[in-house]
């Protein structure tokens, strides 16, 4: 690859590179958010669990 290609190619890789970063943010984002969710269910089923509130 030569550099007078990469510099004519540049705004387009970047531009790519960009929208790659962006989607991965949001995949990131949407994991967090999935877990957080997770360990509050999880937290409150054991806390409701242990009171007997299910009993």
């Amino acid at each position: 690859m030569g550099l007078l290609f990469f510099l004519r190619n540049a705004p387009i890789f970047l531009l790519d590179l960009d929208v790659m970063f962006i989607t991965e943010v949001n995949k990131i984002k949407k994991v967090i958010i999935g877990l957080s969710v997770a360990i509050v269910a999880i937290a409150l089923y054991l806390h409701h669990h242990e009171k007997g509130f299910y009993d």
